[in-house]
């Protein structure tokens, strides 16, 4: 089957210069994982996405001496196809603000940073570099809001309920001040401790209010004893 096919349609063919081992009949090594991430230029999330290993793991895979096939075969295989790497999605970020906008006339180009879980100051950067300058968590965030609020617009104002609301759990108040002034690093209010601040005491069996009052102190004066003369 492999002589009758051209050189032209052939892996070497499609491969990029510095990949060009993923075209020869050698066994691969962990090395390999580091020159393919590289050349395509993936962020270590997406190295593990498209080898379907979680990051942990990869960090052993990257020093096998000997890597199984199945991985092999992705490696060589992806290297062919680099289209089809699993890649972080992002909006546009001057889209996705106009459409909040048109939403919402309240929303600032200052309120970006806050919205994506960071300070106002990145706001400004964000939108000079773009989301795809960002982590992959800020670009996932971006892109989650962009598929809710395009899918029907009135869930920006969920949206916006779940950043005011995280803002309370980190004492943020009024809730509104994170917009204008951000303050993600405040104090992070546990789930446990708004439990327990949020649930009243039970009474103990036969209970009443009345039972609530205070104990009169008990005193330790001896009472006096006359003595017979």
């Amino acid at each position: 089957m492999t002589d009758t096919i051209s050189e032209k349609q052939g892996i070497k063919a499609k491969l990029a210069p510095d990949l060009g081992i993923m075209g020869e009949p050698v066994l691969l090594t962990g090395t390999e994982i580091n020159t393919f991430a590289v050349a395509n230029k993936l962020h270590l999330i997406e190295t593990s996405m498209a080898l379907g290993v979680n990051t942990a793991a990869l960090y052993t895979k990257k020093s096998a001496e000997q890597m199984n096939s199945t991985l092999s075969l992705l490696l060589r295989i992806y290297s062919a196809f680099p289209e089809h790497l699993p890649r972080f999605k992002s909006p546009d970020v001057h889209i996705l603000i106009a459409k909040i906008k048109t939403i919402d006339p309240t929303f600032k180009l200052t309120h970006l940073g806050p919205m994506l879980g960071l300070e106002r100051n990145s706001s400004t950067r964000i939108k000079k570099e773009g989301l795809q300058a960002s982590s992959p968590m800020v670009q996932q965030l971006a892109q989650l809001i962009s598929l809710a609020i395009w899918a029907d617009p009135q869930n920006w104002f969920v949206i916006k309920e779940a950043v005011e609301l995280e803002a309370k759990a980190r004492d943020i108040t009024p809730t509104a001040r994170v917009w204008r002034e951000g303050g993600w690093s405040g104090k992070r209010k546990r789930a446990s401790e708004l439990k327990a601040d949020s649930t009243p005491k039970a009474k103990a069996a036969g209970e009443s209010d009345a039972d609530k009052q205070p104990a009169k102190p008990i005193s330790t004066i001896k009472p006096l004893v006359r003595r017979k003369a």
